[in-house]
């Protein structure tokens, strides 16, 4: 049991379907979300959830709204934020609330209010 005592050793919890093996959580207490739930979050913000952005979700970092370890890595404290804005977030001052149905609201350092919501996939159909 030595390798329990080893720094270097990282252990990390899933939970594997029974009988395919694949993996179907991970523990909310890691900091990097599994495939499944940054598949998940990207689907259903689609680009950068900063106000007015348009960089496409498969190049944005998945940032903790309430930053970890405080915040659990789960889909309801996950969004998509592009490098830049993943920035402004962190160190110019701006809040994020992210509301239960996927809706962003964000609080500049002036105090103004910015709403963002998810993409309607509906409109995808066609």
């Amino acid at each position: 049991m030595q390798f329990l005592t080893d720094p270097d050793i990282v252990l990390r919890v899933t939970r594997a379907d029974a009988l395919t093996g694949a993996t179907v959580a991970r523990d909310p207490h890691a900091y990097r979300p599994g495939a499944a739930l940054a598949a998940r979050v990207r689907d259903r913000d689609r680009t950068c959830r900063f106000p007015g952005c348009g960089v496409p979700a498969r190049r944005c970092d998945l940032d903790h709204v309430t930053p970890f370890p405080h915040g659990p890595t789960t889909e309801d404290n996950l969004v998509c934020l592009c490098r830049a804005h993943h920035g402004f977030k962190h160190h110019a001052r701006w809040r994020l609330q992210l509301l239960p149905d996927g809706t962003c609201v964000w609080a500049a350092p002036t105090g103004r209010a910015h709403t963002t919501t998810p993409t309607d996939v509906r409109t995808d159909a066609a």
